[in-house]
């Protein structure tokens, strides 16, 4: 179970040093959405994510 949340927590780490990266290029279409927005475009789109 710990690693389960130590690896939840190193993808959203990661996936917030995206989303501070890239905040301008996301439409703000509900506040704060953006955030589980990016999580999921990374798990989608990165091999490495999508096995966390």
């Amino acid at each position: 179970m710990l690693q389960v949340e130590r690896d939840s927590w190193l993808l959203w780490n990661r996936a917030r040093d995206t989303l501070n990266n890239t905040r301008q290029d996301l439409p703000e279409v509900i506040p704060g959405s953006s955030d589980r927005l990016i999580v999921e475009h990374h798990l989608i789109n990165d091999p490495q994510l999508r096995m966390a």
